[in-house]
C-alpha cells in the first residue's frame, strides 16, 4: 500500500516522508489519498493486516511503528428505556468512553503518534488539558516520546491535567485562557523548532477515527439509519464520513448512514454554517460541555459540507438540557458520560422531538467521553 497527502484546496500532492499539517503552497487542509490494489481473487487488499472486509487503511507503512494501548473494538448496546422514552423503535449507543484514557480521542492519537515514532519524531508540542492532551500524553509515553504540554493556569485543579503530570509530560504553565496557551506554544515551537503537532488541523488524528465506521459496519447488520455525536472540531463526524465512503468505494457497504452533528448553544459554529446562518463568539461564554468550547473550528466547512451530503443535520442544546441528559442516561441505562457526551443524547430527543428523526428510523449514539473525567456539573 501506498499513500499521498492531497490538499482539498488546490489539490497539490505531498509525499509521506515528513509530518505534514498544511499544504507546502497555499497552506490548505490535507486529505490522505490511498492506492489500494486488489487480489488476484478481486478483493480489495485494505491495509497493512492483510485482507479482511473492514479493515481500514492507514497511513502507517509499517506495522511495527504502530503505537497501541488497546483501542477500538468499543462495544455497541442497545437503549431501550431511552427508546420508549423519547418514542423510537430502535437507539443504540457505541461506547466509545471504554478506550483507555476514557474518550474516542484513543482512536485519533494512536494513529497520530504511531506516525511519530514512524517518522523518527522524539518530542513534540500540543495543549496539554482535557481529553486530547490526556490521550496523547499516555501515548507518548508508551511510544517513548516526549510532549511538550502548554497548560492554562485556570486547568491546574483539573483531573485530565494531574494525570497528564503523572505520564511525565513536559508542562510549561500559561497565564490566561486558552488562545494564550495557544499562542505561547506556537512561539515556542518557531523558537526551538519542535514539532506542533496541532492534532485539530492534521489529517492523521482524522484518519484514527475512520476505525468508528469500520467498526460500525462490522457489528451493526443492517446499518444505523442515523448516527448523531457532540461535535467540536468535527474530526470524529469527518473520521466517520471518511471511513464509510472508503467502503461505499470498495464496495464494501452500501449506504452511508445521515451523519448528525450537535453542538453547545454557546458554541455553535458549524450549526451556524450548515444552516447558512450568522454566528460569532462572544467572551466569556461558557458551556458545561467543556470539549466542545471551540469557536472557529478549522475544517467547519469540510464537516458541514459531510453532514448535508450524508443527509444529516446540526443542532443545537442548551446546558439545562445537557446536565438533564446526563442524569436521565444515567437513571434510564445506567450509563454515565461527561456533560461534553451529554450533548448527544439531548439533540437525539430534539431531533426526534422537531421530527428531523422519525420513530421508525434506527439511531446510533456516538459516547466519547466517561463521565468520571470531570465532576458533576
Amino acid at each position: 500500500m501506498s499513500f499521498q497527502f492531497i490538499c482539498i484546496s488546490c489539490g497539490h500532492n505531498h509525499d509521506p516522508s515528513q509530518y505534514r499539517t498544511l499544504c507546502t503552497l497555499c497552506q490548505g487542509l490535507l486529505k490522505a489519498s490511498y492506492s489500494r490494489p486488489l487480489t488476484t481473487d478481486g478483493q480489495v487488499r485494505t491495509g497493512n493486516q492483510g485482507i479482511a472486509k473492514y479493515i481500514p487503511t492507514l497511513p502507517i507503512e509499517n506495522p511495527h511503528n504502530i503505537v497501541t494501548l488497546g483501542e477500538g473494538n468499543t462495544p455497541i448496546i442497545r437503549l431501550r428505556s431511552m427508546e420508549s422514552k423519547i418514542g423510537i423503535n430502535q437507539i443504540y449507543a457505541k461506547l466509545e468512553y471504554m478506550n483507555p484514557t476514557g474518550s474516542f480521542k484513543d482512536r485519533g492519537n494512536a494513529v497520530q503518534i504511531s506516525v511519530l515514532k514512524e517518522l523518527g519524531v522524539k518530542t513534540f508540542a500540543e495543549i496539554g488539558a482535557g481529553n486530547t492532551g490526556h490521550s496523547l500524553a499516555s501515548y507518548s509515553v508508551r511510544a517513548g516520546i516526549t510532549m511538550e504540554g502548554f497548560t492554562s493556569d485556570v486547568d491546574k485543579d483539573s483531573t485530565k491535567v494531574k494525570v497528564i503530570q503523572q505520564t511525565g509530560a513536559r508542562l510549561h504553565w500559561i497565564h490566561g485562557d486558552r488562545a494564550a496557551t495557544v499562542q505561547a506554544k506556537n512561539l515556542y515551537c518557531e523558537e526551538t523548532k519542535t514539532l506542533n503537532l496541532t492534532y485539530h488541523l492534521n489529517p492523521y488524528f482524522i484518519e484514527g477515527n475512520k476505525t468508528i465506521a469500520y467498526e460500525i459496519a462490522e457489528q451493526m447488520h443492517p446499518l444505523p439509519d442515523n448516527i448523531v455525536m457532540t461535535v467540536g472540531n468535527g474530526s470524529q463526524l469527518l473520521g466517520l464520513w471518511w471511513g464509510f465512503n472508503e467502503m461505499i468505494e470498495d464496495r464494501r457497504v452500501t449506504k452511508i448512514p445521515k451523519l448528525h452533528g450537535i453542538q453547545s448553544t454557546a458554541f455553535q459554529p458549524m450549526v451556524a454554517a450548515f444552516h447558512n446562518q450568522t454566528w460569532l463568539p462572544r467572551s466569556k461564554k461558557y458551556t458545561v460541555a467543556v470539549g466542545i468550547r471551540i469557536p472557529s473550528p478549522p475544517r467547519l466547512q469540510e464537516v458541514t459540507e459531510a453532514c448535508k451530503q450524508s443527509g444529516g443535520n446540526f443542532l443545537a442544546v442548551p446546558d439545562s438540557e445537557i446536565i438533564k441528559w446526563q442524569q436521565q442516561l444515567n437513571n434510564l441505562e445506567g450509563i454515565f458520560v461527561e456533560p461534553t457526551t451529554s450533548v448527544t443524547p439531548a439533540g437525539v430527543a430534539q431531533m426526534v422531538q422537531k421530527e428531523i428523526i422519525h420513530p421508525e428510523e434506527s439511531i446510533l449514539l456516538i459516547l466519547g467521553g466517561f463521565g468520571f473525567k470531570e465532576p458533576l456539573p
